[in-house]
Formats: structure tokens, sequence, C-alpha cells
């Protein structure tokens, strides 16, 4: 189910930077085109469908530590060995959305609302 879900996430991400970038290009160029202004509607709801996602996403791997699936705290000694995978696969889900944020941000300061 984790492993579906960041899988998910990290598609949503995918396209979400996609259209930022898209929309940041036409913010350079004109921000009341009628593209641009589509472009940024489209943004705005696809934005908010992968936030909800990600946060599915974080709400799943908190129950699998309160489970006792994951520990609390991870070995530096590689004791987590059988975990890397769906730690890999999570780690790249919290970069991406850093760089989503990053992005977001600076959007907003180009004028996107």
């Amino acid at each position: 189910m984790m492993l579906e879900q960041a899988d998910v996430v990290l598609g949503k991400a995918r396209r979400t930077k996609a259209l930022i970038n898209d929309v940041m290009t036409w913010y350079e160029v004109d921000p009341k085109h009628p593209d641009a202004v589509a472009h940024a509607e489209t943004l705005r709801e696809f934005d908010t469908t992968y936030i909800d996602e990600y946060k599915e996403l974080l709400t799943a791997f908190r129950d699998f530590q309160d489970r006792g699936i994951f520990p609390k705290e991870l070995s530096s000694k590689g004791d987590d060995k059988d975990l890397t995978p769906v730690l890999d696969i999570l780690m790249t889900a919290l970069d991406e959305n850093k760089e989503i944020e990053s992005l977001m941000r600076q959007l907003r300061a180009m004028g996107f609302e």
C-alpha cells in the first residue's frame, strides 16, 4: 500500500513540476495571457491533489511506524537493509516535495496567487 502510494506521489510530483515550469514560462512572458491563466488554474487544481496524495503517504508512513513496521529511528549501522528500497522511495518523495515547495515559492514571487 505505502509503496503504491509513493508511486502515486512521485507521478503527481512529476506532473506538478511540469505544470509549474509551464506557468513560470508564461509568467515570464505574459501572466495575463489566456493560456497563462488556464495553465495557472490547472496548476492550482493539480497541486491540491498532489498535496492530498503526499499527506496520505506521510500518514501511511507514520501508521507503519506506529505499528512497528518501521523503527522510529533508523540505525546508521546498516541494520535496516531490508527497509532500504522502501526508504529510498520515501526519501525520493520527500526530496520531490521539497523541490515543489521551492518552485512554488519562486512562482509566487513572480506573482502567482
